[in-house]
């Protein structure tokens, strides 16, 4: 939320000004990654201190390496599309597999996010 916030009025300003569209996605970009990496560093974190703490919940463990393991596919949903995007404006394939491999990796992490926030109990 607090991140949010203090993208909001840059956003805003940027939008309704006459700045090239390339600024707009550089900031979109590097905050999104910013955010992927936080979620990324914390969730191993968590995951760290799980397995010192309460080894015997593998449910737990594996559900935080999953949502860490998202934020990776989530990275590379982002960089699959930048990577299609600067050969689209050299001119070459247009019709790259790179966009299927960017929707590929972004229903893989919203799947594997998921399972990781809703990983179901052993009965």
């Amino acid at each position: 939320m607090g991140l949010e916030a203090m993208i909001l009025p840059v956003g805003l300003y940027l939008f309704f000004s006459p700045v090239d569209i390339f600024l707009i996605y550089a900031i979109h970009l590097m905050g999104s990654i910013s955010i992927y990496l936080w979620l990324i560093i914390k969730s191993l974190s968590l995951r760290s201190r799980l397995i010192k703490k309460e080894a015997e919940d593998r449910i737990a463990i594996q559900g935080i390496t999953l949502i860490a393991l998202a934020g990776l596919f989530l990275i590379l949903t982002l960089t699959w599309f930048v990577i299609h995007e600067f050969l689209a404006m050299e001119g070459l394939n247009a019709n790259s597999p790179f966009i299927v491999m960017g929707w590929g990796c972004a229903g893989a992490g919203a799947i594997i996010l998921y399972l990781g926030y809703t990983k179901p109990l052993k009965s």
